[in-house]
């Protein structure tokens, strides 16, 4: 897990929103290992602090910033459609991802993870149905197609 965090965050991190470039094959085949050797820690050393925001935290400065880059959405959903996680880790990915906050980019890989179909309980079901509830609120979220597409995945798998 420090191991990770100290070397394979900054990585994904430099995948910046102003750099806009994709992640490297070397970085790909390195987090996919990963994640089917330690799936556990890559999600909660990698994966979750990248959605929210806070991979690019800044030793130096101590700022963060809680966009997620469209490279690293890219990447979290490249390795969610290698399996190299197992379901009952995506499962526990999206019991998660009811606490973030979700934008346009997250939406695209939550809408990866609910296209695997994990098992998912009723008061994981309830929560992400308050938090699709929530999210139908809001002025920036309505008129998006990834949310109307995540919103359709769900009905589609779960309904």
């Amino acid at each position: 897990s420090a191991f990770l965090a100290s070397f394979v965050l900054p990585s994904i991190a430099a995948l910046a929103p102003e750099k806009s470039r994709p992640a490297s094959r070397q970085l790909v085949t390195v987090l996919t290992t990963l994640g089917r050797n330690r799936p556990d820690e890559c999600i909660h050393s990698l994966v979750m602090p990248t959605l929210m925001g806070k991979a690019r935290e800044s030793l130096i400065s101590g700022e963060t910033s809680n966009e997620v880059s469209k490279a690293q959405c890219e990447l979290i959903s490249r390795l969610i459609k290698s399996n190299c996680f197992p379901i009952h880790e995506l499962s526990k990915l999206v019991e998660q991802s009811v606490s973030i906050k979700w934008s346009e980019l997250s939406m695209g890989v939550i809408t990866t993870i609910v296209q695997k179909k994990p098992a998912l309980g009723s008061i994981t079901i309830k929560a992400f149905v308050d938090k699709i509830d929530a999210c139908s609120n809001e002025a920036r979220l309505v008129k998006s197609t990834k949310f109307s597409t995540l919103f359709h995945t769900f009905v589609t798998k779960y309904g």
